[in-house]
């Protein structure tokens, strides 16, 4: 009798207490209703009801349309097979685009390239060895591989080779060049969430960026060049600073217009260029510019290029008058050093009589 309940009390002591089971299942319902209102905002998951009484809630996501909602587990079988898919065709992308960017036609395209800048900086430092200032002081661009990248440098001396002539060992270099750029506009694409990496490679592959554009300055036909810092640039009045810095646009200016045809218009725009300047700098500004053989049209308050270095100029000086609507532009003309007011013809002498009221911008104006 007493080994009958000596038993009795092992086996209720390893069953369990009917009401664990209880709190367990009001334990797992709680928190699956406090996962149901942390996925109410959420479209692609949710907790499920049970179709039958005793059935337990379910957690299902939707990952697909055409699958439905689904079981966890099911559903990231799905993503990552998507996911296997989408790596199989962006590595078969990457490899047609890598094909294609490392191949010899592209690279040789690249070496055209750096031959066009290299004539370019040519014909610019001609024009500007053959246009100093009026007190001798010239200036000239520089540009030489990107010091800040070690292989630049390399790869830059490789392409004015000319690929088909370079070793294997050199071929390889420019390779792996432009290989490490292109998985850097990859990098750059990933960290900008941007879902075409391609869209990277424009910037990547500029071969601008791999080289160092300089000034130089020479202060007379017989200093020696030196680089046209800040310091340099801070050491010079505000007239030479337009003049000196001037002198390279418009050089390249004129290399691009004379690409052109020889009737081809070779305009050059200026805002308030001169401003502060004294007229024997603007002499030379002006000078310059005759001696590129530039068109140029300038904007400003107050100047009039009449100065000897200007063979012609036409002038429009803008005027209003008190009580009158719109602006009237007098023009004037710079011609063999003569200063002429050109008349215009008044096709009726009598026309200030017959103005309409003014109205619109204008209606008020001058009213005080």
């Amino acid at each position: 009798m007493e080994s009958a309940r000596e038993s009795t009390r092992a086996a209720r002591r390893e069953l369990p207490d009917p009401g664990d089971e209880d709190r367990a299942w009001r334990s797992c319902y709680r928190k699956l209703e406090a996962l149901r209102q942390g996925l109410l905002p959420d479209r692609d998951a949710g907790v499920q009801e049970p179709e039958h009484d005793g059935a337990i809630q379910r957690v299902v996501v939707l990952a697909d349309n055409t699958a439905g909602w689904q079981a966890p587990p099911a559903a990231a079988d799905l993503l990552a097979d998507q996911v296997r898919a989408q790596e199989n065709a962006f590595d078969s992308e990457q490899q047609r685009v890598l094909t294609t960017l490392l191949g010899s036609a592209f690279i040789e395209h690249l070496k055209d390239r750096l031959d066009y800048t290299a004539r370019t900086f040519t014909d610019i430092n001609d024009q500007l060895a053959s246009h100093p200032t009026r007190h001798g002081n010239a200036v000239r661009l520089t540009w030489e591989p990107d010091p800040t990248d070690p292989d630049a440098g390399a790869v830059v001396d490789a392409l004015t080779q000319g690929y088909r002539l370079l070793s294997p060992a050199r071929q390889e270099t420019v390779r792996s060049f432009l290989a490490r750029k292109i998985d850097a506009a990859r990098a750059d694409a990933a960290v900008g969430g941007s879902a075409d990496w391609r869209e990277h490679l424009t910037t990547a592959l500029d071969y601008r960026g791999w080289l160092k554009i300089s000034l130089r300055y020479r202060p007379g036909s017989t200093s020696r060049w030196v680089s046209f810092d800040a310091a340099k640039h801070g050491a010079k009045s505000g007239g030479e600073k337009v003049v000196l810095l001037s002198q390279p646009l418009f050089a390249a200016a004129v290399v691009a217009y004379n690409a052109a045809g020889g009737r081809a218009p070779r305009c050059v725009w200026l805002d308030e260029a001169m401003t502060g300047v004294d007229e024997e700098i603007k002499a030379s500004f002006m000078g310059l510019t005759v001696a590129f053989d530039l068109d140029v049209m300038l904007t400003a308050h107050d100047e009039w290029c009449k100065s000897p270095t200007v063979p012609a100029v036409a002038v429009y000086d803008l005027a209003r008058h008190r009580g009158l609507p719109g602006v009237d532009a007098v023009p004037y003309l710079w011609c063999g050093g003569e200063w002429t007011a050109v008349a215009l013809p008044i096709s009726n002498a009598h026309a200030d009589e017959t103005l309409p009221a003014a109205d619109g911008l204008f209606a008020e104006v001058d009213s005080e």
